[in-house]
Protein backbone atom coordinates (compact mmCIF):
# COMPACT_ATOMS: atom_id res chain seq x y z
CA UNK A 1 0.00 0.00 0.00
CA UNK A 2 3.02 2.29 0.11
CA UNK A 3 2.39 3.32 -3.51
CA UNK A 4 -1.26 4.29 -2.87
CA UNK A 5 -0.70 8.07 -2.45
CA UNK A 6 1.00 8.33 -5.85
CA UNK A 7 -1.77 6.24 -7.43
CA UNK A 8 -4.48 8.45 -5.91
CA UNK A 9 -2.57 11.51 -7.13
CA UNK A 10 -2.46 9.99 -10.60
CA UNK A 11 -6.24 9.44 -10.67
CA UNK A 12 -6.85 12.98 -9.41
CA UNK A 13 -4.71 14.36 -12.21
CA UNK A 14 -6.66 12.22 -14.67
CA UNK A 15 -9.84 13.88 -13.40
CA UNK A 16 -8.32 17.35 -13.88
CA UNK A 17 -7.09 16.42 -17.34
CA UNK A 18 -10.49 15.10 -18.41
CA UNK A 19 -12.16 18.27 -17.14
CA UNK A 20 -9.80 20.39 -19.24
CA UNK A 21 -10.00 18.23 -22.36
CA UNK A 22 -13.71 17.41 -22.21
CA UNK A 23 -13.35 13.61 -22.08
CA UNK A 24 -16.24 11.59 -20.65
CA UNK A 25 -15.92 10.87 -16.95
CA UNK A 26 -17.45 7.42 -17.33
CA UNK A 27 -14.01 6.14 -18.36
CA UNK A 28 -12.51 6.88 -14.96
CA UNK A 29 -13.33 3.45 -13.45
CA UNK A 30 -11.53 1.78 -16.36
CA UNK A 31 -8.55 4.10 -15.89
CA UNK A 32 -8.43 3.30 -12.17
CA UNK A 33 -8.61 -0.48 -12.77
CA UNK A 34 -5.98 -0.35 -15.51
CA UNK A 35 -3.71 1.66 -13.25
CA UNK A 36 -3.63 -1.06 -10.59
CA UNK A 37 -3.48 -3.84 -13.17
CA UNK A 38 -0.53 -2.31 -14.96
CA UNK A 39 1.28 -1.48 -11.71
CA UNK A 40 0.96 -5.05 -10.48
CA UNK A 41 2.33 -6.35 -13.79
CA UNK A 42 5.56 -4.40 -13.50
CA UNK A 43 8.54 -6.77 -13.06
CA UNK A 44 10.20 -4.23 -10.78
CA UNK A 45 7.34 -4.49 -8.24
CA UNK A 46 7.65 -8.19 -7.43
CA UNK A 47 10.03 -10.04 -9.76
CA UNK A 48 9.48 -13.60 -8.49
CA UNK A 49 5.86 -14.04 -9.66
CA UNK A 50 6.78 -12.29 -12.89
CA UNK A 51 9.69 -14.69 -13.44
CA UNK A 52 7.48 -17.67 -12.63
CA UNK A 53 4.99 -16.47 -15.22
CA UNK A 54 7.72 -16.23 -17.84
CA UNK A 55 8.89 -19.78 -17.08
CA UNK A 56 5.37 -21.22 -17.27
CA UNK A 57 4.94 -19.86 -20.78
CA UNK A 58 8.12 -21.37 -22.22
CA UNK A 59 9.70 -24.79 -21.86
CA UNK A 60 12.97 -23.53 -23.29
CA UNK A 61 13.11 -20.80 -20.65
CA UNK A 62 12.79 -23.47 -17.97
CA UNK A 63 15.63 -25.48 -19.50
CA UNK A 64 17.80 -22.38 -19.84
CA UNK A 65 17.32 -21.29 -16.23
CA UNK A 66 17.73 -24.88 -15.03
CA UNK A 67 21.08 -25.18 -16.82
CA UNK A 68 22.21 -21.86 -15.34
CA UNK A 69 21.31 -23.04 -11.83
CA UNK A 70 23.06 -26.41 -12.34
CA UNK A 71 26.11 -24.62 -13.74
CA UNK A 72 26.36 -22.31 -10.74
CA UNK A 73 25.68 -24.95 -8.08
CA UNK A 74 28.13 -27.43 -9.62
CA UNK A 75 30.91 -24.86 -10.04
CA UNK A 76 30.55 -23.41 -6.54
CA UNK A 77 30.35 -26.92 -5.01
CA UNK A 78 33.60 -27.82 -6.78
CA UNK A 79 35.38 -24.58 -5.91
CA UNK A 80 34.53 -24.45 -2.19
CA UNK A 81 36.85 -27.42 -1.37
CA UNK A 82 39.46 -25.87 -3.67
CA UNK A 83 39.33 -22.62 -1.71
CA UNK A 84 39.33 -24.43 1.63
CA UNK A 85 42.40 -26.49 0.67
CA UNK A 86 44.27 -23.40 -0.49
CA UNK A 87 43.56 -21.66 2.82
CA UNK A 88 44.86 -24.69 4.74
CA UNK A 89 48.00 -24.77 2.59
CA UNK A 90 48.51 -21.06 3.21
CA UNK A 91 48.36 -21.62 6.97
CA UNK A 92 51.13 -24.23 6.73
CA UNK A 93 53.32 -22.57 4.12
CA UNK A 94 55.98 -19.95 4.68
CA UNK A 95 55.71 -17.15 2.14
CA UNK A 96 57.90 -17.83 -0.92
CA UNK A 97 59.33 -21.08 0.45
CA UNK A 98 57.90 -22.97 -2.54
CA UNK A 99 59.67 -20.83 -5.10
CA UNK A 100 61.55 -17.66 -4.10
CA UNK A 101 61.17 -16.30 -7.65
CA UNK A 102 57.39 -16.64 -7.64
CA UNK A 103 55.41 -13.86 -6.01
CA UNK A 104 52.70 -14.02 -4.86
CA UNK A 105 52.87 -17.72 -3.92
CA UNK A 106 50.72 -20.29 -5.65
CA UNK A 107 48.30 -20.84 -2.76
CA UNK A 108 47.43 -17.13 -2.77
CA UNK A 109 46.75 -17.30 -6.50
CA UNK A 110 44.45 -20.29 -5.98
CA UNK A 111 42.54 -18.41 -3.28
CA UNK A 112 42.01 -15.43 -5.56
CA UNK A 113 41.14 -17.61 -8.57
CA UNK A 114 38.56 -19.66 -6.67
CA UNK A 115 36.97 -16.57 -5.11
CA UNK A 116 36.75 -14.72 -8.42
CA UNK A 117 35.41 -17.80 -10.21
CA UNK A 118 32.61 -18.20 -7.65
CA UNK A 119 31.76 -14.51 -8.06
CA UNK A 120 31.70 -15.02 -11.82
CA UNK A 121 29.30 -17.97 -11.61
CA UNK A 122 26.92 -16.22 -9.20
CA UNK A 123 26.99 -13.09 -11.36
CA UNK A 124 26.30 -15.17 -14.49
CA UNK A 125 23.30 -16.82 -12.79
CA UNK A 126 21.91 -13.37 -11.96
CA UNK A 127 22.47 -12.36 -15.60
CA UNK A 128 20.55 -15.44 -16.81
CA UNK A 129 17.60 -14.83 -14.47
CA UNK A 130 17.51 -11.14 -15.35
CA UNK A 131 17.53 -11.91 -19.07
CA UNK A 132 14.44 -14.13 -18.73
CA UNK A 133 12.68 -11.72 -16.39
CA UNK A 134 13.25 -8.77 -18.71
CA UNK A 135 12.98 -10.78 -21.96
CA UNK A 136 16.21 -9.16 -23.14
CA UNK A 137 17.85 -11.05 -25.99
CA UNK A 138 21.12 -9.14 -25.63
CA UNK A 139 21.45 -10.23 -22.00
CA UNK A 140 20.65 -13.83 -22.96
CA UNK A 141 23.40 -13.71 -25.58
CA UNK A 142 25.81 -12.36 -22.98
CA UNK A 143 24.86 -14.87 -20.28
CA UNK A 144 25.24 -17.80 -22.68
CA UNK A 145 28.52 -16.47 -24.05
CA UNK A 146 29.97 -16.26 -20.57
CA UNK A 147 29.65 -20.04 -20.33
CA UNK A 148 32.46 -20.06 -22.89
CA UNK A 149 34.30 -17.49 -20.78
CA UNK A 150 33.91 -19.74 -17.74
CA UNK A 151 35.56 -22.59 -19.61
CA UNK A 152 38.35 -20.28 -20.74
CA UNK A 153 38.72 -19.00 -17.18
CA UNK A 154 39.54 -22.54 -16.03
CA UNK A 155 42.01 -23.09 -18.89
CA UNK A 156 43.76 -19.82 -19.72
CA UNK A 157 46.29 -19.57 -22.50
CA UNK A 158 49.72 -18.14 -22.04
CA UNK A 159 51.67 -17.07 -25.14
CA UNK A 160 55.41 -16.70 -24.78
CA UNK A 161 57.58 -16.75 -27.88
CA UNK A 162 55.20 -19.36 -29.32
CA UNK A 163 51.75 -20.64 -28.37
CA UNK A 164 51.96 -22.99 -25.41
CA UNK A 165 48.89 -24.18 -23.47
CA UNK A 166 49.39 -23.52 -19.79
CA UNK A 167 46.03 -23.93 -18.09
CA UNK A 168 45.10 -24.20 -14.44
CA UNK A 169 45.49 -27.99 -14.57
CA UNK A 170 49.08 -27.67 -15.79
CA UNK A 171 49.69 -25.12 -13.05
CA UNK A 172 48.35 -27.55 -10.47
CA UNK A 173 50.61 -30.31 -11.81
CA UNK A 174 53.65 -28.02 -11.54
CA UNK A 175 52.57 -26.97 -8.04
CA UNK A 176 52.19 -30.62 -7.08
CA UNK A 177 55.75 -31.34 -8.17
CA UNK A 178 57.10 -28.94 -5.50
CA UNK A 179 57.53 -31.14 -2.44
CA UNK A 180 60.67 -29.79 -0.78
CA UNK A 181 60.03 -28.39 2.67
CA UNK A 182 56.31 -29.17 2.73
CA UNK A 183 54.37 -31.70 4.81
CA UNK A 184 52.52 -34.76 3.53
CA UNK A 185 49.23 -33.05 4.32
CA UNK A 186 50.12 -30.16 2.02
CA UNK A 187 51.06 -32.60 -0.75
CA UNK A 188 47.71 -34.37 -0.31
CA UNK A 189 45.82 -31.08 -0.48
CA UNK A 190 47.67 -30.19 -3.68
CA UNK A 191 46.64 -33.53 -5.19
CA UNK A 192 43.00 -32.90 -4.30
CA UNK A 193 43.18 -29.44 -5.89
CA UNK A 194 44.54 -31.00 -9.08
CA UNK A 195 41.53 -33.32 -9.30
CA UNK A 196 39.23 -30.39 -8.55
CA UNK A 197 40.67 -28.42 -11.47
CA UNK A 198 40.12 -31.38 -13.80
CA UNK A 199 36.52 -31.79 -12.60
CA UNK A 200 35.86 -28.07 -13.05
CA UNK A 201 37.06 -28.08 -16.66
CA UNK A 202 34.90 -31.14 -17.42
CA UNK A 203 31.77 -29.56 -15.91
CA UNK A 204 32.32 -26.31 -17.80
CA UNK A 205 32.78 -28.15 -21.10
CA UNK A 206 29.75 -30.43 -20.65
CA UNK A 207 27.40 -27.55 -19.83
CA UNK A 208 28.69 -25.05 -22.39
CA UNK A 209 27.13 -26.54 -25.56
CA UNK A 210 23.58 -27.16 -24.19
CA UNK A 211 23.61 -23.67 -22.65
CA UNK A 212 24.40 -22.04 -25.98
CA UNK A 213 21.74 -24.12 -27.77
CA UNK A 214 18.96 -23.37 -25.28
CA UNK A 215 19.86 -19.67 -25.35
CA UNK A 216 19.39 -19.71 -29.12
CA UNK A 217 15.96 -21.32 -28.71
CA UNK A 218 14.87 -18.84 -26.04
CA UNK A 219 15.88 -15.87 -28.19
CA UNK A 220 13.83 -17.21 -31.11
CA UNK A 221 10.74 -17.36 -28.88
CA UNK A 222 10.94 -13.68 -27.94
CA UNK A 223 10.27 -12.55 -31.51
CA UNK A 224 9.01 -9.10 -32.42
CA UNK A 225 9.05 -7.49 -29.00
CA UNK A 226 11.06 -4.37 -29.90
CA UNK A 227 8.72 -3.59 -32.79
CA UNK A 228 5.67 -4.00 -30.57
CA UNK A 229 7.19 -1.75 -27.90
CA UNK A 230 8.73 1.01 -30.01
CA UNK A 231 6.68 0.89 -33.20
CA UNK A 232 7.85 1.35 -36.77
CA UNK A 233 10.13 4.34 -36.19
CA UNK A 234 13.61 3.34 -37.36
CA UNK A 235 15.27 6.19 -35.47
CA UNK A 236 13.59 5.24 -32.20
CA UNK A 237 14.55 1.60 -32.69
CA UNK A 238 18.20 2.56 -33.24
CA UNK A 239 18.25 4.77 -30.16
CA UNK A 240 16.51 2.07 -28.13
CA UNK A 241 19.01 -0.54 -29.29
CA UNK A 242 21.88 1.72 -28.21
CA UNK A 243 20.27 2.08 -24.78
CA UNK A 244 19.87 -1.71 -24.61
CA UNK A 245 23.57 -2.23 -25.30
CA UNK A 246 24.39 0.37 -22.66
CA UNK A 247 22.16 -1.41 -20.14
CA UNK A 248 23.89 -4.71 -20.88
CA UNK A 249 27.35 -3.18 -20.59
CA UNK A 250 26.52 -1.79 -17.15
CA UNK A 251 25.70 -5.33 -16.01
CA UNK A 252 28.98 -6.59 -17.47
CA UNK A 253 30.86 -3.76 -15.73
CA UNK A 254 29.46 -5.00 -12.41
CA UNK A 255 31.77 -8.00 -12.67
CA UNK A 256 34.71 -6.82 -14.76
CA UNK A 257 35.26 -3.33 -13.38
CA UNK A 258 34.03 -3.62 -9.80
CA UNK A 259 35.38 -7.13 -9.18
CA UNK A 260 38.70 -6.23 -10.82
CA UNK A 261 39.26 -3.18 -8.66
CA UNK A 262 38.45 -5.06 -5.44
CA UNK A 263 40.78 -7.90 -6.48
CA UNK A 264 43.53 -5.34 -7.01
CA UNK A 265 42.87 -3.77 -3.61
CA UNK A 266 42.98 -7.13 -1.85
CA UNK A 267 46.14 -8.15 -3.71
CA UNK A 268 47.89 -4.88 -2.92
CA UNK A 269 46.92 -5.27 0.74
CA UNK A 270 48.52 -8.71 0.69
CA UNK A 271 51.68 -7.31 -0.89
CA UNK A 272 51.84 -4.42 1.57
CA UNK A 273 51.47 -6.77 4.52
CA UNK A 274 54.38 -8.81 3.14
CA UNK A 275 56.53 -5.70 2.72
CA UNK A 276 57.03 -6.30 -0.98
CA UNK A 277 55.77 -2.95 -2.33
CA UNK A 278 57.34 -0.54 0.13
CA UNK A 279 59.99 0.59 -2.35
CA UNK A 280 57.68 1.71 -5.16
CA UNK A 281 54.31 2.47 -3.58
CA UNK A 282 52.69 4.14 -0.61
CA UNK A 283 49.53 3.68 1.48
CA UNK A 284 48.12 6.87 -0.07
CA UNK A 285 47.85 5.02 -3.37
CA UNK A 286 45.66 2.37 -1.79
CA UNK A 287 43.43 5.06 -0.28
CA UNK A 288 43.02 6.55 -3.74
CA UNK A 289 42.16 3.12 -5.17
CA UNK A 290 39.59 2.59 -2.41
CA UNK A 291 37.92 5.93 -3.15
CA UNK A 292 37.73 5.10 -6.86
CA UNK A 293 36.26 1.68 -6.05
CA UNK A 294 33.57 3.29 -3.89
CA UNK A 295 32.69 5.89 -6.54
CA UNK A 296 32.66 3.29 -9.31
CA UNK A 297 30.32 1.00 -7.37
CA UNK A 298 27.86 3.86 -6.77
CA UNK A 299 28.09 5.20 -10.32
CA UNK A 300 26.75 2.07 -12.03
CA UNK A 301 23.22 2.28 -10.57
CA UNK A 302 23.24 6.10 -10.70
CA UNK A 303 23.88 6.21 -14.43
CA UNK A 304 20.73 4.17 -15.02
CA UNK A 305 18.80 6.93 -13.27
CA UNK A 306 20.70 9.48 -15.37
CA UNK A 307 19.45 7.87 -18.58
CA UNK A 308 15.89 7.56 -17.27
CA UNK A 309 15.85 11.26 -16.30
CA UNK A 310 18.00 12.36 -19.26
CA UNK A 311 20.22 14.12 -16.72
CA UNK A 312 23.35 15.59 -18.31
CA UNK A 313 25.21 16.32 -15.08
CA UNK A 314 24.68 12.78 -13.73
CA UNK A 315 25.84 11.09 -16.91
CA UNK A 316 28.86 13.42 -17.20
CA UNK A 317 29.77 12.55 -13.62
CA UNK A 318 29.67 8.89 -14.62
CA UNK A 319 31.98 9.66 -17.57
CA UNK A 320 34.44 11.37 -15.23
CA UNK A 321 34.47 8.32 -12.93
CA UNK A 322 35.12 6.05 -15.91
CA UNK A 323 38.10 8.16 -16.97
CA UNK A 324 39.42 8.04 -13.39
CA UNK A 325 39.00 4.27 -13.44
CA UNK A 326 41.03 3.97 -16.65
CA UNK A 327 43.69 6.17 -15.07
CA UNK A 328 43.73 3.89 -12.03
CA UNK A 329 44.12 0.86 -14.31
CA UNK A 330 47.03 2.53 -16.13
CA UNK A 331 48.76 3.36 -12.85
CA UNK A 332 48.28 -0.18 -11.58
CA UNK A 333 49.61 -1.71 -14.80
CA UNK A 334 52.64 0.59 -14.82
CA UNK A 335 53.48 -0.06 -11.17
CA UNK A 336 52.82 -3.80 -10.93
CA UNK A 337 54.03 -4.89 -14.34
CA UNK A 338 56.78 -2.47 -15.35
CA UNK A 339 58.22 -1.21 -12.05
CA UNK A 340 57.75 -4.13 -9.68
CA UNK A 341 57.35 -7.02 -12.16
CA UNK A 342 55.86 -9.01 -9.29
CA UNK A 343 53.45 -11.25 -11.15
CA UNK A 344 54.74 -14.38 -12.84
CA UNK A 345 52.81 -17.27 -14.40
CA UNK A 346 49.42 -16.34 -13.00
CA UNK A 347 47.26 -18.10 -15.55
CA UNK A 348 43.76 -17.18 -14.43
CA UNK A 349 44.29 -13.44 -14.07
CA UNK A 350 47.27 -12.61 -16.22
CA UNK A 351 48.44 -13.81 -19.62
CA UNK A 352 51.79 -12.58 -20.80
CA UNK A 353 53.21 -12.63 -24.27
CA UNK A 354 56.55 -11.57 -25.66
CA UNK A 355 56.19 -10.30 -29.22
CA UNK A 356 59.18 -9.41 -31.32
CA UNK A 357 58.82 -8.03 -34.82
CA UNK A 358 60.80 -5.94 -37.24
CA UNK A 359 59.47 -2.52 -38.24
CA UNK A 360 61.70 -0.50 -40.59
CA UNK A 361 64.76 -2.40 -39.36
CA UNK A 362 63.90 -1.53 -35.73
CA UNK A 363 63.34 -4.40 -33.33
CA UNK A 364 60.35 -3.80 -31.07
CA UNK A 365 59.73 -6.00 -28.05
CA UNK A 366 56.51 -6.03 -26.04
CA UNK A 367 57.06 -7.78 -22.73
CA UNK A 368 54.61 -8.72 -20.02
CA UNK A 369 51.45 -7.94 -21.93
CA UNK A 370 48.66 -8.17 -19.42
CA UNK A 371 45.47 -9.74 -20.76
CA UNK A 372 43.31 -8.83 -17.77
CA UNK A 373 44.28 -5.18 -17.81
CA UNK A 374 43.63 -5.12 -21.56
CA UNK A 375 40.14 -6.55 -21.01
CA UNK A 376 39.42 -3.89 -18.39
CA UNK A 377 40.66 -1.20 -20.78
CA UNK A 378 38.29 -2.57 -23.43
CA UNK A 379 35.33 -2.59 -21.03
CA UNK A 380 36.07 0.94 -19.83
CA UNK A 381 36.58 2.38 -23.32
CA UNK A 382 33.40 0.72 -24.62
CA UNK A 383 31.46 2.06 -21.66
CA UNK A 384 32.67 5.60 -22.37
CA UNK A 385 31.75 5.36 -26.07
CA UNK A 386 28.25 4.02 -25.36
CA UNK A 387 27.71 6.62 -22.63
CA UNK A 388 28.43 9.40 -25.12
CA UNK A 389 26.13 7.78 -27.70
CA UNK A 390 23.29 7.48 -25.17
CA UNK A 391 23.78 11.09 -24.09
CA UNK A 392 23.54 12.24 -27.72
CA UNK A 393 20.06 10.65 -27.86
CA UNK A 394 18.71 12.76 -25.00
CA UNK A 395 15.68 14.97 -25.77
CA UNK A 396 14.87 13.01 -28.94
CA UNK A 397 11.75 11.18 -27.77
CA UNK A 398 13.31 8.05 -26.25
CA UNK A 399 12.69 8.94 -22.61
CA UNK A 400 9.29 7.17 -22.22
CA UNK A 401 10.86 3.87 -23.32
CA UNK A 402 13.96 3.86 -21.11
CA UNK A 403 12.44 3.77 -17.63
CA UNK A 404 14.24 1.19 -15.48
CA UNK A 405 11.66 1.58 -12.75
CA UNK A 406 8.01 2.50 -12.47
CA UNK A 407 7.36 6.01 -13.68
CA UNK A 408 5.05 8.05 -11.45
CA UNK A 409 2.98 10.22 -13.74
CA UNK A 410 1.55 12.94 -11.56
CA UNK A 411 2.06 16.04 -13.66
CA UNK A 412 -0.44 17.38 -16.18
CA UNK A 413 2.17 17.67 -18.95
CA UNK A 414 2.94 13.93 -18.89
CA UNK A 415 -0.76 13.07 -18.72
CA UNK A 416 -1.55 15.26 -21.72
CA UNK A 417 1.26 13.52 -23.62
CA UNK A 418 -0.23 10.14 -22.80
CA UNK A 419 -3.86 11.16 -23.25
CA UNK A 420 -6.25 8.23 -23.17
CA UNK A 421 -3.78 5.65 -24.50
CA UNK A 422 -3.44 3.12 -21.69
CA UNK A 423 -1.29 0.87 -23.87
CA UNK A 424 1.22 3.70 -24.14
CA UNK A 425 1.07 4.16 -20.36
CA UNK A 426 1.83 0.47 -19.87
CA UNK A 427 4.87 0.83 -22.13
CA UNK A 428 6.15 3.65 -19.95
CA UNK A 429 5.89 1.40 -16.91
CA UNK A 430 7.90 -1.33 -18.62
CA UNK A 431 11.65 -1.17 -17.93
CA UNK A 432 14.15 -0.67 -20.69
CA UNK A 433 15.16 -4.32 -20.64
CA UNK A 434 11.63 -5.50 -21.32
CA UNK A 435 10.65 -6.96 -24.65
CA UNK A 436 13.93 -6.78 -26.47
Amino acid sequence: MEGLPSQISYVCNICILKTKTGHADDELPRVFINLFRVTNESPNTNPLPFLAGRLKKSGWCKVYVGLAVIHTVASVAILVPNLSNALKIGDQTVVNQEDPTEYPPKYFKVIMEASAFMCLEIWRLWLALDSILQMNSLTIYASASFSVFSLAFSAFVRINEFIVLNNMIVGSVRWLSIVDGVTKEVVHLKQVNLYIQIALCCVEFLLMIPTLYTAYKVIKEFGWQVYKKIGSSIELQKMYRTAQWFSLLLKIDVFFEVTFIFIVLFTKYYWYSSGKLQATSSPATSYMYTAIAFCLTLSLPLVREAVARESYWLINTFLLIQFLFLGFTSHYAYQSIILDDLIDDWYAFYAYCRLKFNLNMINISLTNFNALVSSVYLAGATTIVLTVMVQMNFKKGLKPYVQWRKKKLNDAESLVALGNNQAQYKKMLDPIDDDD
